[in-house]
């Protein structure tokens, strides 16, 4: 048995959480937009996930994922950010830790 593969099946290619959420419908409105027929566009719309109108061509298909065919968007991260960043981490503990006990509730 084949082990399910969870996520969306284009990457996304942003961390934007507008984006996320907003891709689909740019998707659909694109799409509406090079279909012809005023059906077409309809079923666009309304129809079942995965629905594509012939004259759009097998390109704008879904394709089905696999684990191999699956690409994780994960851009490098430049080690001097990685490092700011556990810094500041390190940081915001030292200083929630040693803040005056009567002064704050306890953290640590």
């Amino acid at each position: 048995m084949e082990a399910p593969v969870y996520g969306i099946t284009k990457p996304l290619g942003s961390w934007n959480p507008v984006w996320a959420n907003l891709h689909v419908f740019v998707e659909i409105a694109r799409r509406v937009r090079r279909v012809t027929r005023w059906t077409d566009r309809q079923r666009s719309v309304f129809g079942r996930p995965g629905w594509s109108p012939a004259e759009l061509g097998e390109s704008d298909r879904l394709r089905p994922v696999t684990a191999e065919s699956y690409h994780k968007f994960d851009p490098p991260v430049a080690q001097v950010l990685a490092g700011v960043f556990y810094l500041i981490l390190a940081l915001s503990n030292v200083a929630a830790c040693s803040w005056p006990r009567a002064a704050a509730p306890p953290l640590c």
